[in-house]
């Protein structure tokens, strides 16, 4: 049975400053949740952890819609030439971004 993130997967020290380390981390180290885990030794959190604790911090941070800037749009027109539509990969440039807010 897997425990839920509410229990003992959860660090107990765990707070805001970890979220923007953790989605900075996602974004220089790729998505790689084994090496991210390595910065996080101090609260023991594990690859799952952060995986789902990324899910729940963007699932948070983007709950409103908000228009794309000028300079977003040109940043995503520039980048789709070099990368197609690979939406993942933009939006580790555009870190405010989800991929299906890009995309749509």
């Amino acid at each position: 049975e897997k425990a839920s993130l509410s229990n003992q997967n959860y660090p107990k020290s765990w707070d805001d400053k970890d979220d923007r380390e953790l989605l900075r981390l996602h974004r220089t180290l790729h998505g790689n949740f084994k090496k991210i885990a390595m910065h996080f030794r101090r609260v023991q959190a594990t690859p799952y952890f952060l995986q789902q604790r990324l899910k729940h911090v963007k699932t948070q941070k983007y709950q409103r819609r908000v228009r794309f800037s000028l300079k977003e749009d040109m940043i995503i027109c520039r980048h789709v030439a070099d990368f197609g539509k690979q939406w993942d990969k933009l939006a580790t440039i555009l870190t405010k971004r989800t991929p299906e807010m890009i995309k749509n």
